[in-house]
């Protein structure tokens, strides 16, 4: 089975598809997208101290991967590390059975 990728790829490879649609869950709003009330992430961290940062993203992101799990039962999906690169920017390192990404998000803390 071929899978549209974001991009504009395609691709028969499972793990990267939903790989896709990870980062895509971690680059828009909740209900940004119309027809789409799923897709979306909150990563919009407010009354946060500067120090809880890390722990909110990571508990986030956990609540994340749970939901594709839920959805994906076939798929065995980890996160292999959150760093804060900035106060606004933190990188994820997923690994979705044995494909592996690291992405970047915005933190938009306020």
């Amino acid at each position: 089975m071929r899978y549209l990728l974001s991009t504009g790829e395609s691709t028969t490879d499972r793990s990267r598809y939903i790989s896709d649609l990870f980062r895509l869950h971690m680059e828009v709003y909740p209900r940004e997208i119309p027809g789409l009330p799923d897709l979306g992430f909150d990563f919009l961290l407010t009354d946060v101290t500067k120090d809880r940062v890390l722990d909110e993203i990571k508990s986030r992101v956990a609540n994340l991967v749970s939901k594709f799990q839920q959805k994906f039962t076939d798929i065995k999906m980890t996160v292999d590390s959150i760093t804060l690169v900035s106060e606004s920017k933190a990188r994820i390192v997923v690994t979705i059975n044995n494909y592996s990404e690291e992405y970047e998000v915005d933190t938009r803390i306020y």
